[in-house]
């Protein structure tokens, strides 16, 4: 592994040199990045320091701390005392006992290892963090490390795309599959978001991970999916820091006004780390077919349909050929489902593609009364009809829910007695039964009594849409029906106005549900 000279002291007391007696030898996470041919991960720094005086051996970064590693930091700190012409330690104190095992494996019993604390580590750690630190502000540039013209080149792709706007036609949730294979990017989803009004998107390794990301319900469990993930997003000047800031300045080509698009990218931990020029090159290409993507087809985008493109888009000095596909089912209906939870089964034959629910939904003790008409697939399974629900309430699926027939529970949950995913609303409002509840985020405690209207057959099997409505669906996380009744008696705010309803703006995005439940659900 690679060597690195890094500051040699570990304290500021004592002499700055080694005395030949004990060692302390610690593992130090880094938070910069390093770039191989195998990808990019943060190194771990392997370290031997001077018990008396402080004063640190040249540290060993390795990638994985291992019995094979630990013996290669041994044998470098071996021949740097013989170079420096001190004795070899009589004995190394380790903090943990894991990697004092993998030093006795190394040091073969010539020297005692003790587990006691090490201190002088975390000592050293702050001082290498400090001098890491110092008089580095963030930067487009990555201090200097980057070319003016990769620079200009992604702003000229976050502008392009920015003027495209794209969220106006795709869900985040809907993740366009994403790859180019001369950048190392096969499988992944890319998902188109807005924040305020200033738009962006970000880039995940796989559309599993974006799925787990708009399933998550714990912080634990968003940073888990966004591991080593990039982004893009638009800020005011004004939360930009003051590096960039006075940076943009000094750039002929960052836009005058207007919002600002910035990089963030994280590690494999989920946290923000320092950006690499694959960052750039891999972000600069999606954003450039995205632009195109959405420039071609924004017809059949705002319609719902599935589309698939393959664009030659350039970044950072070359060519490469990145396809985008959206829409398109996965090769199994039904692969992530649980197989230990049942279908909840309806009784007699599976309805035609055809056949066609409409639905009333009214939200439960509300006054003003707040319902929605709508007509959905009779084949869609409850976990397509759980993201009908999100949209026509004007929800952010921010919780848990469920839905209940008859005492028995439908849901994603493992502790659910049916799989939503496999349950199709056919199955559960068939002749003789009317009615179904679905129950969303447990605080609060929404729940929406759903009423079969009629059922009937299409000429063509539809995809869900909204017939009519009355009043806005409730805020998250309002205090549940007492907290909505006082914003109803508080009137309309510029947060939120109880008596807004645009069937027009559920029905362009109810344009696209039947193709994101398919893949979310």
């Amino acid at each position: 592994m690679s060597r690195a000279a890094k500051p040699s002291r570990a304290t500021n007391q004592g002499p700055s040199k080694p005395t030949g007696g004990e060692l302390v030898f610690g593992a130090l996470e880094l938070g910069a990045v390093v770039e191989e041919a195998g990808g990019a991960y943060r190194p771990t720094m392997l370290v031997f320091l001077d018990a008396a005086s402080g004063f640190g051996f040249s540290p060993h970064l390795v990638r994985e701390v291992g019995e094979a590693t630990v013996a290669e930091a041994w044998r470098g700190l071996l021949a740097e005392v013989a170079r420096l012409g001190v004795a070899a330690p009589p004995r190394v104190r380790v903090a943990d006992e894991g990697l004092a095992r993998a030093l006795r494996t190394a040091v073969g019993g010539a020297v005692e290892v003790e587990v006691a604390a090490t201190p002088e580590v975390a000592v050293f750690g702050a001082l290498l963090q400090e001098w890491a630190t110092r008089g580095a502000p963030m930067s487009y540039f990555h201090g200097q490390a980057f070319p003016s013209e990769l620079v200009r080149e992604f702003f000229a792709a976050a502008l392009a795309f920015r003027k495209e706007q794209p969220w106006e036609l795709l869900l985040a949730e809907e993740g366009i599959l994403f790859d180019v294979p001369e950048l190392g990017v096969e499988g992944a989803a890319i998902a188109v978001i807005t924040d305020e009004g200033f738009g962006g998107l970000q880039i995940f390794p796989s559309d599993e991970a974006l799925q787990a990301l708009a399933n998550a319900e714990r912080e634990a469990q968003a940073r888990e999916a966004t591991r080593n993930s990039r982004a893009v997003m638009f800020y005011p000047r004004r939360q930009l820091p003051d590096s960039l800031r006075e940076e943009l300045k000094r750039l002929p080509f960052a836009p005058a006004t207007g919002p600002i698009p910035a990089i963030a990218a994280l590690d494999d931990r989920g946290l923000q780390r320092p950006l690499l020029r694959s960052d750039y090159a891999i972000v600069i290409a999606a954003l450039r077919a995205v632009t195109q993507f959405v420039a071609d087809h924004r017809e059949a985008l705002d319609e719902g349909e599935s589309v698939e493109a393959t664009y030659t888009v350039s970044c950072d000095e070359a060519n490469v050929t990145a396809s985008l596909r959206l829409g398109f089912p996965q090769s199994s209906e039904d692969e992530d489902s649980d197989a230990s939870r049942p279908a909840l089964e309806g009784s007699g034959p599976r309805p035609s593609a055809n056949s066609v629910h409409r639905l009333k939904l009214t939200l439960s003790g509300a006054r003003p009364a707040i319902w929605r008409l709508v007509e959905v697939p009779s084949t869609m399974t409850l976990a397509a009809l759980h993201r009908v629900l999100q949209i026509v309430m004007d929800w952010d699926d921010e919780h848990l829910h469920v839905f209940r027939h008859d005492g028995r529970e439908i849901g994603p949950s493992n502790t659910d007695e049916f799989d939503e995913k496999r349950t199709e609303l056919w199955a559960v409002l068939g002749p003789g039964a009317r009615r179904l509840r679905y129950n969303y985020d447990f605080g609060d405690d929404w729940v929406v009594d759903i009423e079969a209207v009629e059922v009937h057959e299409a000429e063509a099997p539809i995809a869900p849409r909204c017939l009519d409505g009355r009043r806005a669906g409730p805020p998250e996380d309002c205090g549940g029906l007492t907290g909505l009744h006082a914003l109803v008696r508080r009137g309309a705010t510029e947060d939120f106005d109880p008596a807004r309803f645009s069937i027009e703006a559920v029905n362009h995005r109810l344009a696209r549900v039947a193709r994101a439940s398919d893949r979310a659900a």
